[in-house]
């Protein structure tokens, strides 16, 4: 199986267990790794057989954007079903990193990583 692999991908959400911490969109950064079948995308050239990481990008900024929950797991897993909503795609992989004010100097980032398959 093919991959295409999008790294530090720049997110903002609300996340956090107190209101407080969900009261301000936190900054993230995703890693993103999907398969798929690219033969038939590479030996045509053409963007229709392949998936629009352009357009993948702006429907996971846009998920994260719009969400508010108490855990990097929840956001992680509804980023993964984004990825996974394109017919192309067969698999995801997706590691999202936060970067928690209460753990500075401690930590330099907490991630979730989720592997999801069709």
């Amino acid at each position: 199986m093919d991959r295409i692999c999008l790294q530090g991908v720049p997110l903002r959400a609300r996340l956090g267990e107190l209101p407080e911490e969900r009261a301000f969109p936190q900054k993230l950064l995703l890693d993103l790794t999907i398969e798929l079948e690219l033969e038939a995308a590479a030996n045509t050239d053409s963007l229709d057989l392949t998936v629009d990481y352009k357009k993948l990008v702006d429907r996971l900024q846009d998920t994260a954007q719009k969400t508010s929950c108490n855990l990097l797991e929840t956001l992680t897993l509804r980023l993964c079903n984004v990825a996974l909503d394109d017919p192309k795609v067969s698999a995801v992989q997706i590691k999202v990193r936060k970067f928690p004010a209460e753990l500075t100097g401690q930590v330099e980032s907490v991630a979730v990583e989720m592997t999801r398959k069709k």
